[in-house]
């Protein structure tokens, strides 16, 4: 009798290990399902913000102006920019010229930039957006760069305006 409520606890403690990894399984799906939709709803409103910010045309020699569509171009894909939105691939940028670096709540930073500590000054902002990895070479910022030294002035000076 002994035997049979041992072999029957051990059954029910087997089944009980299966259904319970089973629900792991089937959430961890619906992660991953969730994830791609995100994905997918990034990528749709990157490409339609490329091409209306491609189509704007530049009747304006005002720095913030101009910055703000090089932003739109090249940055908004991985960068949100507004007081208190979530971050994306990248950190959300408010406030982001003068402030530390790597303390963005929410962000994983890579350890190099952790490491390196400061404050983002205008020269360093320059610095990085026109080649990261040569900057910090395990950063998480996979852009190639921009070459343009008048573009990113534009953009630091877009980026100026991003504060309280």
């Amino acid at each position: 009798m002994l035997k049979k409520i041992i072999a029957a606890s051990i059954f029910f403690g087997g089944v009980f290990v299966f259904f319970n990894l089973l629900s792991d399984l089937t959430s961890s799906v619906k992660e991953a399902e969730k994830s791609k939709q995100t994905e997918v709803v990034e990528e749709t409103v990157v490409k339609k913000a490329t091409k209306t910010a491609k189509l704007v045309p530049v009747t304006t020699t005002d720095p913030v102006a101009l910055g703000f569509l090089v932003y739109k171009r090249k940055c908004f894909g991985c960068h949100t920019y507004a007081k208190g939105q979530a971050n994306r691939t990248g950190p959300n940028l408010w406030g982001i010229v003068g402030k530390d670096k790597a303390i963005s709540e929410g962000y994983r930073y890579s350890r190099q930039l952790k490491m390196l500590g400061g404050v983002w000054t205008e020269t360093l902002i320059s610095e990085f957006i026109a080649s990261p990895r040569s900057m910090i070479p395990d950063t998480k910022m996979t852009f190639n760069g921009i070459k343009v030294e008048k573009d990113r002035a534009n953009i630091i000076a877009y980026l100026k305006t991003l504060k309280d």
